[in-house]
């Protein structure tokens, strides 16, 4: 017969089964005993630094008259309503 530790991995409640999370046998255990039988089994742990994520700038900025055609075009018309009020920029 497979000994316990063969199919099983402390935790402070006792010996789970992995796939299942099924408690096997209760067994008060400190954070120090689990933690010391991981370092066994597993060996180990290399943390990795912590990465800085720079985002980017956001850029606000007038949209061209194509640019609001573009996007809103006669899909959007319903939402936006009458968009003729851009082609007056081009009139003057």
């Amino acid at each position: 017969m497979a000994k316990l530790t063969d199919k099983a991995h402390p935790t402070t409640r006792g010996w789970v089964h992995p796939r299942t999370g099924e408690l096997l046998k209760s067994q008060h255990m400190t954070e120090a005993q689990v933690a010391s039988w991981w370092a066994e089994k597993v060996g180990p742990v290399e943390h990795a630094a912590p990465q800085m994520l720079n985002e980017a700038p956001s850029v606000e900025r007038t949209l061209s008259h194509e640019e609001v055609e573009h996007h809103f075009s006669a899909v959007n018309t319903k939402v936006l309503g009458d968009v003729s009020y851009f082609d007056k920029d081009d009139e003057e």
